[in-house]
């Protein structure tokens, strides 16, 4: 969703020119350092949660492949990675919100419905932050983890 959504936006930013009276009328919006450090927390949250999952398979695959099952520690710790990766997919897709504007919220914008997607998703309880990082810190800190991992 996320990559979706920033090729998305910079396909429609590289050519959008401004309207509003804040910014001044016809300036390219490519041009504003606001808008490219949305650019770019998108990109850094994406390529970020692509290597957290990365390292999460492999380290689950390296599992299976040696015979194991996926121990307590693994499961808590890959469970973390995915329910973090959302939230870091959730901010990179907001930043884009935030940069496009009020065009954002249009249904005729692809931006809109990716952030209505990620925020959806996030709300499942095997992903909700609050579950998952309540249960890594119970384990972590050696009190039984409560909850089903």
């Amino acid at each position: 969703m996320a990559e979706g959504a920033l090729a998305d936006f910079l396909e429609i930013v590289k050519v959008r020119k401004t309207r509003g009276a804040v910014t001044g009328g016809d300036n390219r919006m490519a041009e504003f350092s606001t808008i490219q450090s949305r650019v770019a927390e998108a990109t850094g949250a994406v390529e970020a949660a692509r290597l957290l999952i990365t390292r999460a398979l492999e380290r689950a695959l390296s599992a299976a492949g040696g015979g194991r099952q996926a121990d307590l520690d693994l499961r808590l710790s890959n469970h973390l990675i995915q329910a973090f990766s959302v939230r870091l997919i959730v901010q990179a897709i907001d930043a884009l919100v935030q940069a496009a504007g009020g065009q954002s919220i249009w249904t005729t914008n692809s931006i809109q419905r990716a952030w209505r997607d990620i925020h959806a998703g996030a709300l499942h309880v095997s992903l909700n932050w609050d579950a998952v990082s309540t249960m890594y810190g119970q384990h972590a800190l050696g009190v039984d983890p409560r909850g089903q991992y």
